[in-house]
C-alpha cells in the first residue's frame, strides 16, 4: 500500500524536521553578525508550524494500516499506559481547576497541557512509525552532522549569538543544543563509532556552557559503565578535573581570555543564571515549607515559574503529578537496564537518562524537540520488537559489578 511504503521515509523526515525547525534563527536573520540573536522566544508562526506538522503526523498514522499496533503497544505496556493516562488526566483536571480559580488561559494551555503532554503519544507510536534502526541510522547521523555543521559555522563566523559566548547551533537554545550533544556523545562513546562526530559533539557540549547538560552527561556516562572499577575511576577523574581546573583558573588568572572567562564563570562562580535558579528554589520552598495539604496535593493557586521540572510539577499539579511522572521514568529505566545489551535500547537509555538528570535544572520535558526525543526513547525501550534477545539473569548482572 502507498501508505505502508511512505512509512519508510515519514518518520525519518519528521526526525530531520525536529532538528531543522529552529534554523529560522539563521535563515530568517541571515545578515550581519549582530542580527543572530536568540534572546527572543520562538515566533508564534514557528510554534504553529511545529504543532500542525505533529498533528498531521498523528492523523496520517491514524489513517494507516498499522493503527492496531498502537492498541497492542498499550496492552503490552499496560502499567506504562495507565501511568501516562493518569498523568494526562490529572494535568488536564488540575488545569481546568486552575482556570476556574482565575489562572490565565494561556498559562493553563501551555504549562498544564501542551508543554508536558504533547508528545506522550510517541511512547506508544514508535512500533508503527519508526522503521528498523539500521534504516534510521543514516538519517540520525545526518542530523548530527547538520547540528555539528551549524555549530562550526556559529563558532567561526564571528556572529553574535545573544548568549555571550554560549553556542546553540541549529537549535538556538544552548541548553537544547547541550542536551543533544550530551546524549549523542554518550551514544558515540558507547558504540565506539563516529569519533569525529564525537569530538565535535564534545566541543559543542563545552561550547553550550550548559551546566545541566554537563551534569547529565557525566551522570549518564558513569552510570552506563559496565565495570564497577571503571565507574570509580571515571568519577575520580571528573572530581579531580573540576578541582584542578578551578585551581588553574584562579591561580593563573585565566579570566583575561574571553571564552575561558565565560567557561570559568559557569563552573566556578555563581552567575546570574544560577542566582535566578536559587531564587526560584527559595520561592518554591516558601510555598511548600508550611506543608499545606492543598498545595502539596494540587499545586499552587497561580502559576509559579520553576526551572527544575520536578519541582515545577509539584507547583502545577501537586505530588500526584510528580509521582506519576517518576513512575514512568522508573519503569522505563528499569526495563532499559534489563535489556541494555541491545544496542538500540542502550542508545535510548542514553536519551532517557540524560534528559531525566538534566530536567532537575532545566524543564526539558516541556521543551521541543528534547521532549520529543525523550518520549520517543521511552517508546523504543517499551517496544518488544527492539528487545529480541533474552535479558541477563540477576546473577549475571550482579557478577559484572563484583
Amino acid at each position: 500500500m502507498p501508505m505502508d511504503r511512505a512509512k519508510k521515509w515519514v518518520f525519518p523526515a519528521y526526525l530531520v524536521f525536529t532538528v531543522a525547525i529552529s534554523s529560522y534563527h539563521y535563515i530568517m536573520q541571515w545578515g550581519p553578525a549582530e542580527t543572530t540573536n536568540y534572546e527572543a522566544d520562538t515566533p508564534t508562526s514557528i510554534k504553529i508550524v511545529k504543532d500542525v506538522v505533529w498533528i498531521a503526523l498523528l492523523v496520517w498514522y491514524a489513517c494507516g494500516s498499522d493503527l492496531y499496533l498502537f492498541g497492542r503497544q498499550i496492552r503490552r505496556n499496560l502499567k506504562l499506559a495507565i501511568c501516562c493516562g493518569l498523568f494526562c488526566f490529572w494535568m488536564f483536571l488540575l488545569g481546568f481547576a486552575k482556570l476556574l480559580t482565575g489562572e490565565e488561559g494561556s498559562n493553563v494551555t501551555l504549562y498544564w497541557m501542551r508543554y508536558p503532554l504533547e508528545y506522550i503519544p510517541m511512547a506508544f507510536l514508535v512500533r508503527g512509525l519508526m522503521p528498523e534502526p539500521e534504516k534510521l541510522k543514516h538519517v540520525a547521523i545526518a542530523c548530527c552532522w547538520l547540528v555539528a555543521g551549524f555549530f562550526l559555522f556559529e563558532a567561526f563566523a564571528n556572529r553574535g549569538t545573544g548568549f555571550d559566548f554560549r553556542y546553540g547551533s541549529i537549535f538556538g537554545s544552548p541548553n537544547d543544543f547541550g542536551m543533544f550533544a550530551a546524549f549523542t556523545l554518550l551514544i558515540f562513546i558507547l558504540s565506539g563509532t563516529n569519533w569525529l562526530l564525537a569530538v565535535l559533539m564534545f566541543a559543542g557540549l563545552l561550547g553550550s556552557l550548559s551546566r545541566s547538560s554537563w551534569v547529565a552527561f557525566v551522570v549518564g556516562y558513569i552510570s552506563l559503565l559496565d565495570i564497577k572499577r571503571a565507574r570509580t575511576i571515571a568519577l575520580a577523574a571528573v572530581l579531580l578535573s573540576i578541582a584542578g581546573g578551578t585551581y588553574v583558573y584562579q591561580k593563573f588568572d585565566l579570566g583575561q581570555f574571553g571564552w575561558v572567562d565565560n567557561l570559568g564563570t559557569r563552573v566556578v562562580t555563581l552567575d546570574e543564571s544560577a542566582t535566578i535558579r536559587q531564587d526560584e528554589l527559595a520561592g518554591a520552598w516558601s510555598h511548600l515549607k508550611s506543608f499545606d495539604v492543598p498545595v502539596w496535593m494540587f499545586g499552587t493557586k497561580r502559576y509559579v515559574h520553576e526551572e527544575n521540572f520536578y519541582l515545577a510539577l509539584i507547583m502545577r499539579a501537586g505530588v500526584p503529578a510528580l509521582l506519576l511522572f517518576l513512575s514512568v521514568q522508573w519503569m522505563t529505566l528499569k526495563r532499559a537496564w534489563r535489556f541494555r545489551h541491545q544496542p538500540i535500547i542502550r542508545f535510548a537509555l542514553c536519551v532517557v537518562l540524560t534528559v531525566s538528570v538534566g530536567s532537575a535544572f532545566v524543564p526539558f520535558p516541556d521543551v521541543f524537540p528534547t521532549n520529543f526525543y525523550f518520549w520517543a526513547a521511552v517508546g523504543v525501550i517499551h517496544t518488544d520488537h527492539f528487545c529480541r534477545a533474552p535479558a541477563k539473569s540477576i546473577r549475571q548482572i550482579a557478577s559484572i559489578y563484583s
